[in-house]
């Protein structure tokens, strides 16, 4: 079909680069292969390669075209842009082509007419698009003549400041990068600092590589998820489609079954089997909650038995569900972006302090480290407690914190052990001191460390915020006593992150090293 296509326009093969963010490598590679009869190259990203920057100013010499995949990270990035203006230099021809929705164009790259591929990159439609362009960039070709790279100013082509970078420096720059959630760079920085030879008795880097990595795949991965969500969403919203694009949400939803923005189920209910809409609504325990989407939020039942106290008493715990996660940086947006969410002052009404303390406020202060699914931190216990009671109306359910003997007895089981995952600390199944992360890490990250029950990340990582004044009943919220903390955090000794260790912060006290969890109570 696209040869045939080819010939019946008139166009021969030209010599094409395609410039992307890593992130995008996947579509990239899916892209390439509707682009029949042309020669074709795009970099690997094998960042270790010392010529790496060299081969791609000789590719970008060499091409007749080059193809520019615009997404948030691909305008963003330093060697993305930089290749766009050697390309710009070299009077090369240009096709941007759109991958996501709410992108701010400069006027250089809205002048070049870019190819819309927002709503999928996957179909024949797309596949036209993408030809037609590069069709009419042939039409174009004798427009502007090319320049030859050795024409350029040598400044010109210099790759920015990052590359040449002490390996120190790298580490530096990677863990600032880390921070930001620009795993990408991260990972180029950490990758040239180890191949130039850099070692530390005190930073393990590749702990640091390890995490990065690791990070930016889960960032990938929600990435293509969510641009298939949307090409689905728009067959769902067209009547015509509609029963194509249920289906279509069906198998989704199999793979990814809490995630639905959008609430297509509601307009699938007629196509999507019922065990799918229970599955999305599984954090809403009845048919009265407010349908709302969190990622990441899934309940683990712990039976009634007994947990070990800090005096060594033996003391007996009903049965009820928490957490598997503790609240992550997106779980806790939504909460600050809800129009009736973090400004609403009925959620601060539970106590009289808390109110005050929301009325008083001089700001509302961020969290210290980006990624969607890292724990938030920054959190004082009243922004807990208001989370908690936003959340609760949300779903119609009571949602609380935990008491200190809920939150060990899912960390302990039936045998009072001091970890998740045994009495044996490991480095690798936490993010204590130990680890040397020195920041947050993706609550994802530890698979291997699981309670009993399955909870996740209950040592190290954040400390989290328990329901327990440092005096009095154990749910009693009204004062304005210190409150009870557990799990340890990321800058915290193993021995701190034991679960039989607690300590009481004031209530207003927020840190980078603070988070939450929830219980959901029966």
């Amino acid at each position: 079909m696209c040869v045939r296509w080819y010939i019946a326009v008139g166009v021969y093969s030209m010599k094409l680069v395609v410039c992307y963010a890593r992130i995008d490598k996947q579509i990239c590679s899916d892209l390439v292969p509707m682009l029949v009869g042309h020669d074709v190259w795009y970099d690997a990203r094998d960042y270790t390669v010392d010529n790496w920057w060299e081969t791609i100013i000789h590719r970008l010499d060499w091409c007749d075209v080059m193809i520019y995949l615009l997404s948030p990270e691909s305008l963003e990035s330093h060697y993305c842009r930089k290749e766009f203006e050697i390309a710009l230099q070299l009077n090369k021809i240009i096709i941007p082509i759109i991958l996501v929705d709410g992108l701010q164009l400069a006027d250089e790259l809205c002048d070049l007419h870019p190819v819309d591929l927002r709503n999928g990159w996957q179909d024949e439609l797309a596949e036209k698009r993408v030809l037609k362009a590069i069709a009419r960039a042939y039409r174009n070709k004798t427009v502007t003549k090319p320049l030859a790279v050795n024409k350029l100013v040598l400044d010109d082509i210099k790759l920015y400041s990052d590359y040449q970078l002490t390996p120190v420096g790298m580490i530096g720059r990677a863990s600032d990068a880390m921070e930001s959630g620009n795993y990408d760079n991260a990972v180029l920085l950490l990758k040239h600092a180890k191949v130039r030879g850099y070692s530390s008795r005190y930073i393990d880097v590749d702990s640091l590589l390890a995490e990065a990595e690791s990070a930016f795949n889960r960032h990938v991965e929600r990435r293509l998820m969510d641009l298939a969500y949307r090409n689905i969403a728009e067959q769902v919203k067209n009547k015509m489609t509609r029963d194509i694009g249920c289906e279509a949400l069906h198998k989704f939803l199999e793979y990814h079954p809490l995630y639905d923005p959008e609430n297509l189920v509601q307009l699938c209910e007629s196509v999507v089997p019922e065990t799918n809409i229970s599955n999305m609504e599984q954090c809403s325990a009845t048919p009265k909650a407010k349908k709302i989407s969190l990622p990441l939020l899934e309940w683990c039942v712990v039976p009634t038995g007994c947990v070990v106290s800090t005096d060594d008493d033996v003391v007996h715990v009903r049965s009820f569900k928490i957490a598997k996660y503790p609240v992550t940086n997106t779980q806790y947006q939504m909460f600050v972006n809800d129009s009736d969410g973090y400004e609403n002052p009925d959620w601060w009404r539970f106590s009289q302090y808390a109110f005050s303390w929301f009325k008083n406020r001089e700001t509302r202060h961020d969290g210290h480290y980006a990624g969607d699914d890292r724990p938030r931190e920054n959190i004082t216990w009243y922004e807990a407690m208001a989370y908690c009671n936003w959340l609760s109306a949300k779903f119609d359910v009571k949602i609380s914190l935990p008491t200190c003997r809920q939150w060990r007895r899912a960390a302990q089981g039936d045998d009072g052990r001091l970890y998740p995952w045994g009495n044996d600390f490991n480095k690798d199944m936490c993010n204590t001191r130990e680890s040397r992360t020195r920041q947050t890490t993706s609550v994802l990250r530890y698979e291997g460390s699981a309670s009993p029950y399955g909870v996740m990340d209950m040592a190290g990582n954040v400390w989290e915020w328990c329901i327990d004044p440092i005096n009095g009943m154990s749910r009693e919220v009204v004062s304005n006593e210190p409150r009870a903390l557990q799990g340890g955090s990321f800058i915290t000794s193993a021995e701190r992150a034991q679960s039989t260790f607690r300590f009481h912060l004031d209530p207003t006290y927020f840190y980078a090293t603070i988070g939450f969890r929830l219980v959901l109570l029966e």
